[in-house]
């Protein structure tokens, strides 16, 4: 035996993440999108994802992390989808280009990418948790700054207070109808080209 100091690998602690944290949570929200924060239960969380609940916590904490991390990361997409519209020359385009930029995620079609929760699921858990409420009224807020911004020049204040209100309602029907926000929002155009 020779003096030389053997090296020993290092192993880092707890086993190694061996699923994709970004898909587990399109699952995630998901799961919220269909039962709100209360009728979410742990279990529906590791059904959906495949992970146990050690795993779920370590990577996303308790559940109401997980529900509020949902909620950040849909805000964070409509935040960008909403800051990309164009001003298109007309009206009718910016309209249908807002409202499905609003709407995106809460339709029942296959399609829509990941489920919206905000305008829907979680509207029930408002009055229970103040943090939820506050995270609903940015959204809010970004909606009614983005109808403005689209729309200020061809509304009056009112109506894109309104426009907005619209929209939003849009999410949380789209979600039990069978219509797809697509062929609602038609009708909206013509509603709201009349009240101009």
């Amino acid at each position: 035996m020779n003096g030389a100091p053997r090296s020993v690998p290092v192993r880092s602690r707890g086993r190694p993440r061996q699923f994709k944290v970004a898909a587990a949570s399109v699952k995630l929200r998901s799961c919220f999108a269909q039962g709100g924060y209360s009728g979410t239960s742990l279990e529906h969380l590791t059904r959906a994802t495949g992970l146990s609940k050690p795993s779920l916590y370590s990577a996303f904490g308790d559940k109401r992390s997980m529900f509020l991390g949902a909620l950040d990361a849909e805000y964070a997409e409509l935040k960008s989808r909403l800051g990309s519209l164009k001003q298109a020359s007309g009206v009718a385009q910016r309209l249908q280009e807002f409202l499905h930029a609003v709407t995106k995620g809460y339709s029942s079609t296959a399609g829509e990418g990941v489920s919206g929760i905000a305008f829907a699921a979680a509207l029930a858990d408002t009055e229970r948790d103040p943090e939820i409420k506050g995270r609903l009224r940015t959204f809010q807020f970004a909606v009614e700054e983005a109808a403005q911004r689209s729309f200020g020049r061809d509304f009056a204040p009112f109506a894109t207070d309104m426009l907005a209100a619209f929209a939003i309602s849009l999410c949380a029907c789209a979600r039990f109808s069978e219509a797809p926000v697509k062929d609602v929002d038609l009708c909206a155009l013509a509603a709201l080209l009349a009240c101009r």
